[in-house]
């Protein structure tokens, strides 16, 4: 088991890149509070980097011991290296009560980017699948208001994957903000997504490339028959009938 330490605050540095953009304000506050009441219960992961230490896991404590004007913290100190502590940053931000996709995402894209650690690798050591890595790229590669949107919770991921899979950017950015405003479900979005393909296989693109502008600002609602009453709904509205796809009974003898 390794020993906790003491270790100087000043000769402790921040993660680079750090898993978190930034520290909120509002958490600083809380955590402070509590560490001035009970000090700091839960010792710093580090790792030693020449004559100093790098934060893996405490960032927020560690601003919150500058706050305090602590001279030291206690901490953990991990021979890790580079690929590890990408891992271990990542497994500690996955446990948090309330992640922060957007920051986790441009993490991911910067440590792969590098070439740390690879993506299957990852993937793997994170216990999650590849799909799971490479959602991040494409967060982190989505425009600013996609996320933002996020980073917020006024759009749920799997809806922020859908929109951006958008070509047109007049379109993408009108739907992102009739979803923000109006609310939007993975599925909807999935369905918008599915009609923006459907009309600009119908009327093609203009010359510069941009599906034509006759398509709405606001994402269609896509809209299916109740099979019991005929009564138009959402698909979110209407339950899921499985029925055998190649017929059922007489019909496939038939």
């Amino acid at each position: 088991m390794n020993e906790i330490q003491e270790i100087n605050i000043q000769l402790i540095d921040r993660p680079e890149p750090p898993v978190r953009l930034s520290l909120e304000d509002a958490e600083l506050d809380a955590l402070t509070d509590s560490i001035r009441d009970e000090g700091i219960l839960v010792p710093l992961l580090l790792r030693r980097k020449g004559d100093r230490f790098e934060i893996i896991d405490g960032d927020r404590r560690l601003a919150v011991a500058f706050r305090l004007r602590l001279p030291a913290v206690p901490a953990v100190v991990r021979d890790a290296g580079d690929s590890e502590t990408v891992v271990l940053r990542l497994l500690a931000n996955l446990d948090r009560a309330d992640p922060d996709p957007v920051s986790e995402a441009v993490y991911v894209s910067k440590v792969i980017a590098s070439q740390v650690i690879e993506a299957g690798e990852l993937a793997a050591k994170l216990h999650r699948g590849i799909d799971w890595v490479f959602d991040r790229l494409t967060i982190s590669e989505m425009p600013d208001y996609l996320q933002d949107a996020l980073r917020l919770k006024k759009i749920a991921l799997g809806a922020a994957l859908a929109l951006t899979q958008i070509t047109d950017e007049r379109v993408r950015s009108d739907w992102t903000a009739a979803a923000v405003r109006d609310g939007m479900s993975v599925r909807a979005a999935e369905d918008a997504l599915r009609e923006f393909a459907r009309f600009k296989d119908m009327h093609g693109a203009n010359e510069d490339g941009a599906v034509l502008a006759e398509l709405p600002s606001a994402p269609p609602l896509v809209m299916f028959e109740c099979a019991r009453c005929g009564e138009r709904a959402l698909l979110d509205e209407l339950k899921i009938v499985r029925v055998h796809k190649n017929g059922c009974g007489d019909e496939k003898r038939g």
